[in-house]
């Protein structure tokens, strides 16, 4: 069974999120980064483990009424297995029981692997936000909805 950590900026398993984060994107954060995302008041991370292994995480703030998922990645070696499902289902599940009624995310345009994972857990296009990425990049606004 999978083991839900909440993360925090000097948590024994920062480093193991540095270095999924360096395997999963190009333009990936370092500890530093991740410090500072975690500090924030209404920012927070989930580790998800199993047996002392890290598998992935997932970054999110808490708005009003819904929650705005900013990063998710599993580990390469632990892909296919639901971990990604997992996290997005822990979301899911809490969004009722703190009032909230909507996920948000934004992916590339170019990642289409990612684009149908959110696709496959219920994830809709709402629309583009051109421009959105440091090298211009459009991206797609995506949501999962309660109701």
């Amino acid at each position: 069974m999978y083991e839900v950590t909440s993360l925090y900026g000097k948590h024994p398993l920062i480093g193991d999120v540095v270095e999924i984060e360096k395997l999963c994107y190009e333009d990936s954060w370092g500890i530093r980064d991740f410090i500072e995302y975690l500090s924030q008041p209404n920012d927070y991370g989930k580790v998800i483990s199993e047996d002392s292994i890290t598998h992935g995480f997932m970054l999110y703030s808490v708005r009003a009424r819904s929650f705005a998922l900013h990063s998710i990645a599993v580990h390469p070696d632990s892909r296919r297995d639901g971990i990604g499902s997992f996290m997005l289902d822990l979301l899911k599940r809490c969004l009722h029981k703190e009032g909230r009624w909507m996920i948000e995310t934004k992916v590339r345009e170019s990642n289409l692997a990612t684009q149908l994972f959110f696709q496959d857990n219920e994830f809709r296009c709402i629309g583009i936000d051109e421009n959105h990425y440091h090298d211009n990049e459009p991206a797609y606004v995506m949501n999962y909805r309660i109701f």
